[in-house]
Parts: C-alpha cells; structure tokens; sequence
C-alpha cells in the first residue's frame, strides 16, 4: 500500500539576519560553517547553522531567508524559484521553500533516513532510502503519494550523495565506488563494477557528487577525473591528478559544455597548511587549467557554474568558519584534443 506524503505549509520564520563579511576576493565570510550548498543556474542556495541563505544569480549580495530551526538540513537542491531540502535522520523529511519569502511545505516526511537527492526535471523529488538491513528504496512522489520506483540491494545504495536523475533513467554511486542505474524501464543494473584485485580497471568513485550531461557521467576518484558513457558503459580517464599534483584532493566536481571543473585543497598536513585550488579540465580529457588558488579558505567544497561565473563553498581552518565565493570564468580554451579548423581560403574570380 503506497504511503501518503505529509505536505504542511510551515510558513517563514520573520527576523532572520544575515552577519557576513565580503572582501575584494570575490569571497564571503560567515561565522559559521557551511553545511550544505547547491548551486544551480538560478543561483547559490546554502545553510549556515540553522539558516537558510540565497544569493540570486545577478545579485550582489546572499540574503537569509528562512531559519530551518535545525542545523540537520543534509542536502537542498535548486530548481526554479524552489529550493527543496533534505534532512536526513530516521525521522527525515523533504521540504519546500518558495522564493523568495516562502512558503515553506514538507512534501514528505517518515523517510528512514535518507541517503541521497536529485529532482527531475519537473522538479519532483527522488530519493534512496534504508528500507531494513538488506535492501534500499529508491522513492519519489507522484499525486500527493510516495511511490517506490526501484529495490535494490543495500550494498548498491549510495552513502550521502551521488544521485542523477536523466529523462527516466537515475544513477547512483554504491559500495565501494560501484557505479549504478535505474533504466526507464525500471531495469536495475550496475553500471560500473567497483575496482578490486578481480578488476583492476572498476570504478572507485568518490561519494560526494557526480555530475553529467546528455552522452555522460562525470566522477572522481582519490586519483584521477574520469567519465562513463552512459550509451555503452565505457568508462575514459579524463585526468591522472595523482601523476602530476599528488597532493591534490579533489572535494567536488562540476561541469558546463566544455569543461569539468574541481574544488580541492593541495598540501599535506594540517588543514591550515593546506591551499585552497579551483580549476577545470576539457571534458575530453588533457592538462589542467588552474583557475585560481586560496590561502583563504583552504578548504574547498561544492563548485558550480551560474551564467559566467564559478561560485563554490568551503571553509576555512583553523577557524571553521563558512566561505562562498565566486569568480569569472575564462573565456574557452582550445582543446588539445580538438582539431582546430583553419579559415578556408577564398578562391580567386
């Protein structure tokens, strides 16, 4: 029997203020961490503490715009005017908030713990859930109902991130970096089996995030940016990082048309001497492009790409306290993989 989702209309919580500072860096400093932050093409919505912040693309400024009353908000997600929320707890829920003042709604609520997030493209919520010690549930809502779309196996479930949605089919990252999917068919199957001893040429992708356009999905390992072919499961290396920044950790990744973009730190040590480096790779594959480096914050987090700017969050140790900035992004780099068309020549009369 399909279970009923819970939608309550919680209203917005008035007087919530926002105490940041913003230098000539491009950066804002917060005087708490950063929990969570998404990044779409609307904007940067993120939770500092138990608020909820907004900077709209265009703006100046983020402003606060809802207090949570919870610092357990796991993960939000962008779309549209929306910002939908997940906390993750044996008593989790999903929550709206309309922008820009509200409302707030919990569209479903009773969820055991809820692993991962992605919406569709109609902006309904999709989700993995534990269901008992053997299997997880993939879960969305359909006509006010949460409606199980696929069983799988618990070893196959995602550990905090990981989930994309695409035209019907979801794919998600399972144990040991295995890499999963859901066909529109309801067909579950994994994608990429998980490195081993067995199979030295698996998938170890790492539990953050992925990322994907139409043909691909994009990940990272403790080593190397790679893809997957989404058509014929092949997997290509993208950039061997450990071969030339061993130092060098990837935190999260993103893409636009032409580029994989990183946030990590480099450096060994304690995290106050580490360096913050944002950068990007051609999606193709080639060198790194290093696009700007940070002693200040010294630990990168989520990255996105919002119309021609890069935005990411992090933090800074060892002060802990919460970091979001934003920088432009270079014009297009000619890849070295991409054959460069030469003017033709015009033919004499």
């Amino acid at each position: 029997m399909a279970k009923m989702a819970l939608v309550l209309v919680l209203g917005v919580l008035g007087g919530v203020t926002g105490a940041y500072s913003q230098g000539s860096d491009g950066c804002f400093t917060f005087p708490d961490l950063i929990y969570d932050s998404y990044i779409g093409a609307g904007g940067v919505a993120f939770n500092v503490g138990p608020d909820l912040y907004f900077l709209k693309n265009g703006a100046s400024e983020p402003e606060a715009v809802y207090r949570t009353r919870s610092s357990l908000i796991s993960e939000s997600l962008l779309l549209g005017d929306s910002i939908y929320m997940r906390s993750s707890r044996d008593n989790g829920t999903i929550t709206r908030f309309q922008l820009p003042s509200g409302p707030v709604e919990i569209v479903a609520s009773g969820l055991y713990y809820p692993r991962a997030f992605a919406l569709s493209e109609s902006g309904v919520p999709i989700w993995m859930t534990e269901l008992d010690n053997e299997f997880a549930r993939i879960e969305t809502l359909k006509d006010g109902h949460i409606m199980e779309l696929a069983r799988v196996p618990l070893r196959s479930g995602v550990t905090h991130r990981g989930l994309l949605y695409d035209r019907g089919a979801i794919f998600w990252i399972g144990e040991g970096g295995s890499l999963w999917r859901r066909d529109p068919t309801g067909k579950t199957s994994q994608f990429c089996a998980a490195v081993s001893a067995e199979n030295p040429k698996g998938c170890a992708a790492f539990f953050i995030n992925m990322a994907q356009d139409d043909d691909f999905v994009y990940f990272h390992e403790s080593t190397k940016l790679r893809r997957i072919s989404k058509r014929d499961s092949r997997v290509t290396d993208i950039w061997n990082f450990y071969a030339s920044m061993p130092d060098l950790h990837i935190a999260s990744i993103n893409i636009d048309s032409s580029y994989v973009y990183f946030a990590g730190t480099r450096g060994t040590g304690k995290p106050e001497n580490q360096t913050g480096i944002i950068g990007r790779v051609n999606k193709g594959g080639g060198s790194p492009e290093i696009l700007n480096t940070y002693s200040k914050p010294n630990q990168p987090r989520s990255i996105g790409v919002v119309g021609s700017m890069l935005f990411f969050t992090g933090r800074n140790s060892p002060e802990n306290d919460g970091w979001l900035c934003r920088l432009p992004i270079p014009m297009l780099r000619l890849s070295p993989t991409t054959p460069r068309k030469e003017p033709q020549k015009k033919k004499n009369p």
